[in-house]
């Protein structure tokens, strides 16, 4: 049921408090989930750069690549006071 609610929507980013980081789509229309597979247990959250802090500690190749395409894809992303919203496709 989860899979097919994030398959079947996409998330507008506001202020991103409501936005799942991992598993929305709302960046490139694929979740982050899909373009760092290796690197999905880490924190969720949108605000100041939250989710980088854990890459201090990357030990492979694998996790400092997921780790600079995240950053590139989401330095684009601007929040705002507003709420995020939900789009259904």
């Amino acid at each position: 049921m989860r899979d097919h609610f994030f398959s079947s929507s996409y998330f507008a980013v506001g202020n991103g408090e409501d936005t799942p980081f991992w598993e929305a789509r709302w960046i490139l229309v694929t979740p982050p989930r899909e373009l760092a597979p290796n690197s999905v247990q880490w924190p969720k959250s949108l605000r100041n750069y939250n989710w980088i802090r854990n890459f201090r500690s990357v030990d492979s190749q694998t996790l400092l690549e997921e780790g600079v395409l995240l950053f590139t894809t989401l330095r684009e992303i601007t929040l705002s006071d507003q709420a995020d919203r939900v789009h259904w496709k």
